[in-house]
């Protein structure tokens, strides 16, 4: 997905001038496996398959989160960066981390609005549209959730944000919809494009597009 791209771009850019180790969860095997990349360290930490109950399981110390802090204590990092921590890590672990090595600096990335939904984001003002964003309420949530819902989990989520230092957000639109649910201490940075005129063959045509100044390209999807 985006988020994956995204993580192994900054990796491998960072891998240049520091240690780096990328920290995921896999089906693959049933033990911790750590390999050698070319955006550093690659540490791949068993999960289940079965997500029936992953919005509970990311409120609590469950058995990924358990792993990674064994391997927090093994690596040592002084920056650690979050990305779809809702997927199968914990948000305690922001607390866990933090009291382990005060002076560690956390950062979270912000892909969507997980953080504050149980799904796409769909509470937008119609008229004013993201410009104008609203505040979702629990009957949302269940509506959204159903039978996944969990009482208090976006009171628990801030909570846990709070031992962040920094909460990135990938643009200005989701930054809003985060602080008009009270989710604060962010900052916007959007999603990069890499120089791909000089990585790929692209027609001559569209290459004389993108080595022009002053063009504007819209990414969509």
């Amino acid at each position: 997905g985006g988020a994956a791209v995204i993580v192994e771009q900054l990796a491998s850019n960072i891998n240049k001038y520091f240690e780096t180790f990328v920290i995921t969860t896999s089906t693959e095997s049933k033990k911790i496996v750590s390999s050698k990349t070319k955006w550093g360290v690659l540490i791949k930490i068993p999960r289940g398959s079965n997500q029936k109950w992953r919005f509970l399981k990311t409120l609590v110390l469950n058995n990924e989160a358990k792993e990674l802090i064994k391997v927090f204590k093994k690596i040592d990092p002084d920056i650690v960066h979050f990305h779809n921590i809702h997927e199968h890590f914990s948000y305690v672990l922001l607390k866990k981390i933090r009291q382990l090595k005060p002076k560690v600096k956390i950062f979270l990335t912000c892909h969507d609005g997980m953080a504050i939904s149980y799904g796409k984001l769909s509470k937008i003002d119609k008229k004013a549209g993201m410009d104008k964003p609203s505040k979702i309420t629990f009957i949302e949530n269940i509506k959204s959730a159903e039978f996944s819902w969990v009482p208090f989990r976006s009171s628990f989520i801030k909570k846990y944000l709070a031992y962040a230092n920094k909460i990135i957000v990938v643009s200005s639109a989701l930054e809003k919809q985060l602080k008009c649910n009270e989710i604060k201490n962010t900052i916007v940075i959007h999603n990069g494009v890499s120089n791909i005129a000089s990585e790929i063959q692209l027609p001559l045509d569209v290459k004389k597009i993108l080595d022009t100044k002053d063009q504007w390209i819209a990414f969509s999807g």
